[in-house]
């Protein structure tokens, strides 16, 4: 059953679908394949010093090390924590990579978010999704992640959402594509380099046969979900290597979970040309994400989350201010600071406030404390006058407790409110 603070909390419309038993999957216990990344460590090194492996391919896949290299044909067959040795007389332990190691240590194109943020964004939008129970409601939940980036975000969505979904078919077995042959020249001289180093990327075709393999195998099974992550990118080039690093954890136990798509917001609702409200979350990491509020406002069920991830408080205060002006139905739940470190967030003060002084008073603020000293030093003391003198409103933007800290990003978590609920 899918349990949320969402839509499918509604008790109406509830239906009765034939129970699945997932088929669960204890990788720890299960030796090392084809397709799999594995971690490898030095045996009696515990610092830092680790490598995590492309996809393993029997085929002549080497991983290189300072201390010599390590053919995957070493790897496959092994459990976790066993000890090879290589060709060098090395001796290196073999890991399972967890989803936090994985992200942090897979090839990037862009900055990911970090798993420590990743996992707190997951945990606000308050979903508890189960295949226990006989009993789920007719409404799928369908999540939009507008800015897949590295897709670290979305593993960690896909996981959230994948114990609603039936177990997938068994996807393609990994393989490695042939990159096309150079032609040979007289002028070059030949090398004696491995043709297949670790710090060389697979071929793009390569990512995209598996891919379109994949799909095929997906194509009827996709009908059968009760939960999916729609995951949007600008740029085609980074929707492939995201697809490429949820297709290659844990041999694609969440893949099944997402669609991956290409374009723009506004151009991603018009094609799915659905006739009523739909989208039980979003997720906006992107720059100027304040203008895709109004157009996924009619896209959103009453009681769906949103969530708007920043580099700037500043720019969930644009978001703030488009809500109060067209007065969009979305209630601010809370504003939290993401700090550069591991820890947790800590929650600001984000909203609009009218400045009211006696007619004439200058806004000076000397000793410098109070909110118009604050906005004074955010925004000059020579704006804030004028803002009084003319009682505009003005934004406060300030952190609820402490002193500041260096800072990660920001998060805005707004609930979209029912049709006939008041301001």
């Amino acid at each position: 059953m899918l349990y949320a603070r969402s839509p499918l909390l509604a008790t109406r419309g509830l239906v009765t679908k034939p129970h699945v038993r997932h088929q669960w999957c204890r990788f720890y216990s299960q030796p090392f394949t084809s397709g799999d990344t594995v971690i490898i460590r030095p045996a009696n090194d515990h610092t830092d010093n680790f490598h995590l492996s492309k996809p393993l391919d029997s085929s002549g896949g080497i991983v290189n090390t300072r201390n010599g290299p390590i053919n995957h044909d070493q790897i496959i067959g092994r459990h976790a924590r066993e000890i090879i040795t290589n060709s060098k007389g090395a001796s290196f332990r073999l890991l399972q990579a967890s989803l936090p190691e994985y992200v942090v240590l897979t090839k990037r194109l862009v900055t990911p978010i970090y798993p420590a943020h990743a996992n707190l964004i997951a945990s606000l939008l308050d979903i508890h999704a189960s295949s226990a129970e006989e009993h789920i409601s007719d409404q799928k939940l369908e999540i939009l992640e507008a800015g897949t980036g590295h897709g670290a975000l979305s593993l960690y969505l896909a996981r959230a959402i994948h114990a609603a979904n039936p177990s997938p078919p068994p996807l393609t077995p990994w393989k490695k594509a042939t990159p096309p042959r150079k032609k040979a020249t007289l002028d070059v001289p030949e090398t004696t380099a491995d043709p297949t180093p670790e710090t060389k990327e697979p071929p793009e075709d390569a990512v995209e046969s598996a891919s379109n393999e994949d799909d095929t195998t997906l194509k009827a099974y996709k009908s059968t979900r009760s939960a999916i992550l729609h995951t949007l990118d600008i740029s085609a080039r980074h929707s492939k290597h995201a697809r490429s690093i949820v297709r290659n954890f844990r041999r694609g136990i969440y893949y099944s979970n997402v669609d991956f798509h290409v374009g723009d917001v506004s151009d991603f609702l018009a094609t799915q040309a659905r006739s009523k409200p739909w989208l039980s979350a979003v997720i906006l990491d992107m720059p100027s994400a304040n203008l895709r509020i109004p157009v996924l406002a009619k896209q959103m069920l009453p009681d769906a989350k949103l969530l708007i991830f920043n580099p700037s408080v500043t720019q969930i205060a644009e978001c703030v201010q488009i809500i109060g002006q067209q007065k969009l139905p979305f209630f601010l739940e809370r504003v939290i600071e993401l700090p550069l470190g591991p820890n947790g967030g800590r929650e600001w003060d984000v909203r609009v406030a009218r400045i009211r002084k006696p007619a004439g008073e200058v806004a000076t603020e000397e000793k410098g404390s109070g909110l118009l000293g604050w906005l004074g030093r955010l925004f000059g003391q020579k704006r804030v006058n004028e803002i009084v003198e003319r009682q505009e409103t003005a934004f406060v933007c300030r952190p609820k407790a402490g002193d500041r800290i260096p800072v990660g990003g920001f998060v805005g978590v707004w609930t979209r409110k029912r049709d006939n609920e008041g301001q």
